[in-house]
C-alpha cells in the first residue's frame, strides 16, 4: 500500500489565511505572559529554541518544564473564518490511491478544525500530530520513525512546505512533494499549492 504524509498548515491552505502569523503571535504571547520574557528577548530564544532543540515547544519543555498542552492549547486558539471549503482539493485527495495521513506539528484538535473548516476531514485516513511525536516537531527524525512504525508502507510520499521537513523525509526514502512559492533541488517535485500537484503523480 501506498501511504501519503500530507502536513496540514500552509500546505492544505495557503499562507495568505494569516493563520501561521497568529499562531505565532500566540507562541509569543504565550512566552511574555506565562513565563515573564521581556518581548524583545523572545524572538531571538525561539531562533535559538529551534536551531538547539528543533522547535520553540521543546525549548520551553526543556528550560522552562512548561505544560506542553497548555502551550499547544493557547499556540493554536485562533480564528480559522479565513479558511474556506476547497473543492479542488477534495477532489483531488479522493483521486489518490493510498492511505492519507496528516503528519503535523500541531496538535490533533487543531488539524480536526482545520480539516473540517476545508470540508475534507473525511478524506483522511488518520492524524498523526505533535502530541503523538512526544513533542518532537519535523524535521527531527523521531516523529518519521514514528509515523513510519505506526503506518507500515512499501511507498511513502510526503507533502510539505517546508524544505528542511522534505530532506529529513529524503533520508527515509520516501518520495518528495514541496508546497512552497520557493523552488528547491532537494524534492522531487515543488509546486506552489496542493491544487497544482499533477493527479499522475500522485
Amino acid at each position: 500500500m501506498k501511504t501519503f504524509l500530507i502536513d496540514l498548515d500552509k500546505t492544505l491552505y495557503k499562507p495568505q489565511t494569516g493563520i501561521f502569523e497568529e499562531i505565532n503571535k500566540n507562541i509569543k504571547k504565550f512566552m511574555i505572559q506565562h513565563l515573564n520574557l521581556q518581548e524583545q528577548f523572545v524572538e531571538n530564544l525561539r531562533v535559538h529554541y529551534v536551531k538547539t532543540y528543533g522547535s520553540t515547544l521543546m525549548g520551553l519543555i526543556k528550560n522552562y518544564n512548561i505544560d506542553p498542552y497548555v502551550f499547544l492549547d493557547f499556540a493554536h486558539s485562533v480564528d480559522l473564518s479565513t479558511i474556506n471549503p476547497n473543492s479542488i482539493i477534495k477532489e483531488k485527495l479522493r483521486s489518490i490511491k493510498g492511505r492519507k495521513i496528516i503528519f503535523t506539528s500541531a496538535p490533533k484538535k487543531h488539524a480536526l478544525n482545520v480539516l473540517e473548516r476545508l470540508e475534507i476531514l473525511d478524506e483522511f485516513n488518520d492524524i498523526f500530530d505533535i502530541i503523538e511525536a512526544d513533542f518532537i516537531a519535523k524535521p527531527n527524525k523521531e516523529p518519521y520513525i514514528k509515523v513510519t512504525q505506526k503506518f507500515p508502507s512499501r511507498l511513502y510520499t510526503m507533502i510539505d512546505d517546508m524544505e528542511q521537513n522534505l530532506i529529513t523525509a529524503k533520508l527515509f526514502k520516501f518520495k518528495t512533494i514541496l508546497i512552497n512559492k520557493n523552488k528547491s533541488t532537494q524534492v522531487d517535485l515543488c509546486v506552489e499549492s496542493f491544487e497544482e500537484i499533477p493527479v499522475e503523480l500522485l
